[in-house]
C-alpha cells in the first residue's frame, strides 16, 4: 500500500492544470475592473486568481522535486503577485477611484 504525503506527489492531469490557470488568469486580469464597480467582489477575484495560479504552480511537475525547485514557484508566486498589484494600481489610477 502507497501512502500519498500530499497530492502533488500524484500524476496531475494537464488538462484540468490548463484550465485552473484559464481560470485564474481571467480573474486576475478582470479583477481590477470589477474592483471600479463593487470594491470587494474585485478584490475577492483578484484574491482567488492569485490563489489559482500558486495553485496551478504547486501541482505543476516542473516545480515538484527538491527544495530549489518548490522555492522557484513560490517566487514565481510573489511575482505574480506583485504584478497583480501594480496592474491593479494602474487600472484604479486611470479611473482615479
Amino acid at each position: 500500500m502507497k501512502v500519498v504525503i500530499s497530492m502533488s506527489e500524484e500524476k496531475t492531469n494537464p488538462k484540468v492544470l490548463k484550465y485552473v490557470l484559464y481560470f485564474a488568469v481571467f480573474c486576475l486580469i478582470v479583477g481590477p475592473w470589477l474592483t471600479i464597480f463593487w470594491q470587494e467582489f474585485g478584490i475577492g477575484v483578484g484574491g482567488t486568481g492569485i490563489l489559482g495560479i500558486g495553485t496551478y504552480f504547486e501541482f505543476l511537475p516542473r516545480f515538484q522535486g527538491n527544495f530549489f525547485k518548490k522555492l522557484l514557484g513560490a517566487l514565481l508566486t510573489l511575482l505574480v503577485m506583485v504584478v497583480e498589484i501594480v496592474y491593479a494600481f494602474v487600472i484604479l489610477a486611470l479611473f482615479r477611484v
